[in-house]
């Protein structure tokens, strides 16, 4: 399997899960390398955006990629800026997919169609994250 069907695939994942596309796609400097020397990468056009989503490239990052929400990254980097520490946590609204709740829509309410659960985001990503944010205010 190609990293670009892999990218693709987790893509799809993140969709499944959180019922939302992603906005950013983190990926470590070995994959875009990998990405870069694919036969079927045309080098002609510019990698910067896949499937929607902004690619930014973490030097050290232990996993190939990972998707995110900008909404997610901003929450993340807010409470950075405060903590400053190496594993941020913040609260992600997972979609219910239970079938136990009531057919009756009057009697739902809006906490009856969402879980939640703690996403942790490493400081490298925080970091990448600020870093592009800084780089795309620049005028040249």
């Amino acid at each position: 399997m190609t990293i670009r069907i892999d990218l693709v695939q987790g893509r799809t994942s993140y969709h499944d899960r959180y019922d939302r596309n992603p906005d950013l796609l983190f990926i470590s400097l070995q994959t875009y390398e990998d990405i870069l020397h694919d036969p079927n990468t045309d080098l002609s056009k510019d990698f910067n955006n896949f499937y929607g989503c902004e690619v930014i490239t973490v030097n050290s990052l232990n996993i190939d990629y990972i998707f995110f929400e900008k909404t997610d990254l901003d929450a993340a980097l807010e409470k950075y800026i405060s903590q400053r520490t190496q594993l941020i946590t913040i609260p992600k609204h997972l979609p219910s997919h239970s079938t136990s709740a009531p057919t009756n829509s009057k009697l739902r309410s809006i906490e009856d169609d969402f879980t939640l659960e703690n996403l942790q985001i490493e400081e490298k990503i925080i970091v990448a994250y600020r870093q592009s944010q800084e780089s795309e205010k620049l005028d040249f």
